[in-house]
Order: C-alpha cells, then structure tokens, then sequence
C-alpha cells in the first residue's frame, strides 16, 4: 500500500486534528486511498476474529502451538481472500470492462453524422443511412460482428460510422482495430466524437494490457477542463493506483 503509515497513524489516532482533516478531506478526492482505507479495515476485521480471547495464565507448550498454526492457516486464508478480490475487481482487464459504457447512437438511425450539424449529402446520405440503421440495429441485438461486416463493407467517410464500428471491434475482443479507430477519431479536431474516442481509447488501451498508455491517456483527459469525461479518467487512475492493484500485478 502507498499511503499503509499515513492509514495506521490516522487509524491509530497518532495525527493532530489538522492532519486528520487533512487527511480526510484527501479520502474524498483520493479514490486509490479510499481503496487503500477499505482493504486495511478488512484485514483488521479478519485478524479480530482471529484473536480468540484465552485466559492470561501460561498456556501449555501443545495449545500455543495449536494458536500459532490457526494463526497462520487464518493468515494464508486472508491472502488467498485479499489476492482473490483484487484480481475480480482490480485487474486492467476488470477495471476497463467496469468502466466502459456503449454510447447512445441513436442519430446514426437518421442517417445523421453530425459532422456539421447536417446529414450526409447527395449520394452518400441514403447510403450512409440505410448502413448506419442495418449496422446500429445489430449492434444493438448485440451481433458485434455482424455490425462489423456490414461496416466493412463499404467505405466509411462518415465518422458516426467509424465510432459505431470502433466499439463493434471492442465489444467483439479486437482491441488493435479498435485502438486504430479510435486514436484517429481522436485526433480529429472540431469532431463530436474526438473526446468520446479518447475515452475509449483509454479502455482499449486497458484491457490490451497497455497500462503506461492508458494512465498517459487518461491523464491528459483528466486536465482537459471542457471534457465530459474527466472525472472518470481522474477516478479511474484513481483505481489504477490502488493498493489493490500490487496484488495483481505485483507492483
């Protein structure tokens, strides 16, 4: 754990008022930390169950040697238990499956792209609408690869299209084609779907196992002032650097 002293001297009552406001007031911002405070709790609870109450009078040779093996089978049973939930809750694989959330793609029904407030023009509008409400349609039944057959099968200037099959690619484990999508979305300045494709370029990024890339991704969302998922990103590098996560991944 980062902050184990900072958690035992507030634990144990060794800080003055100040720093315990201090530290306080940083548990409602510090999601890693609130983790961190959960995880230290627990162990405490276990290790009270633990110390049975015995009598103070010398015990024989043959009962603390009973004491020290529970002891230390209770210990082995509450590493299993701690490694056990952070591997369900904390591993990147985990972390970005719990965060993602398919966006509403309701427009591409109308054949709106909202590239310049408008639809598709001339030819390309009841193409790109009758494709969009095929391939929307199926990603909505959940048929992730049908969606990315019928969005493969044509060209794909309307970038309401490409973010529909980015998320198809995600959602069907092909997390390099995703990525690819998504990095040139989000490249894409002036476009509605840039900071949306950021976002999710950190949970690709994530559950490909590429973790430096993710927290780099995810940071730079966190400072962007106007972006709607800031607060995710800040709360997700939160989960990242948890305690919980030296368990999984040993660091």
């Amino acid at each position: 754990m980062k902050h184990l002293k900072e958690i035992e001297a507030y634990w144990e009552r060794r800080m003055s008022r100040e720093e315990e406001e201090a530290f306080e007031q940083e548990m409602g911002t510090n999601a890693g930390l609130r983790e961190e405070m959960k995880a230290y709790e627990a162990s405490l609870r276990l290790l009270e169950l633990a110390a049975l109450e015995q009598p103070e009078q010398k015990r024989p040779a043959r009962t603390i040697t009973r004491w020290v093996g529970l002891a230390a089978a209770l210990a082995a049973l509450l590493a299993v238990a701690l490694f056990a939930y952070a591997n369900l809750n904390y591993s990147a694989g985990r972390l970005a499956k719990s965060s993602y959330e398919a966006p509403v793609f309701s427009d591409m029904a109308r054949g709106e792209s909202r590239v310049d407030g408008g639809r598709q023009t001339a030819d390309g509008e009841g193409k790109s609408a009758g494709k969009g409400e095929e391939a929307l349609a199926a990603f909505a039944a959940g048929n992730y690869q049908e969606t990315i057959d019928i969005l493969e099968a044509g060209e794909n200037a309307n970038p309401a299209l490409s973010y529909l099959l980015g998320h198809a690619y995600y959602q069907n484990g092909n997390m390099d084609k995703a990525a690819a999508l998504f990095s040139t979305l989000a490249r894409q300045s002036g476009s509605p779907y840039r900071q949306g494709a950021g976002w999710y370029l950190a949970l690709t990024q994530l559950r490909a196992g590429e973790t430096d890339e993710a927290r780099q991704q995810l940071t730079a969302i966190s400072r962007e002032p106007d972006n709607p998922n800031r607060q995710r990103a800040a709360d997700l590098l939160g989960r990242l650097g948890s305690g919980w996560r030296v368990l999984v991944v040993g660091q």
